[in-house]
């Protein structure tokens, strides 16, 4: 019998069939409305990997915080908290670097919810 997603063909062979029947080229391409500018995105990448390095250090620095249950936020309290601060800042930094497109395109908040529509 049959499978129901592999019909033969002339040559004896077997083709995929089902739900995307046709070739890739028939597939729509979804591009971004507002793409981020490659500045913006080099920063957010270098910021978001500043931020994995320092916490990472921070683990072999604090060694007496189990991370698997206390919260990173207190690597900022004592000696080495500079460095969770600085972490903090780049995830930040990193943050604004990705939306910073997004608001310019969408504006400020046209009510007092604070949502705005970016249609």
């Amino acid at each position: 019998m049959e499978d129901d997603h592999n019909r033969g063909t002339a040559d004896g062979g077997y083709r995929a069939t089902g739900i995307g029947e046709g070739s890739m080229a028939d597939l729509p391409t979804i591009t971004p409305a507002m793409p981020i500018s490659r500045g913006a995105a080099r920063l957010a990448q270098v910021t978001a990997a500043t931020f994995v390095v320092l916490l990472t250090v921070l683990h072999c620095v604090k060694p007496e915080l189990d991370p698997s249950w206390r919260f990173i936020s207190e690597y900022a309290i004592g000696r080495h908290g500079w460095m969770m601060v600085l972490a903090f800042f780049a995830l930040s930094v990193s943050y604004v670097a990705c939306s910073r497109r997004s608001v310019h395109r969408c504006g400020p908040s046209a009510d007092a919810s604070g949502w705005t529509s970016c249609s």
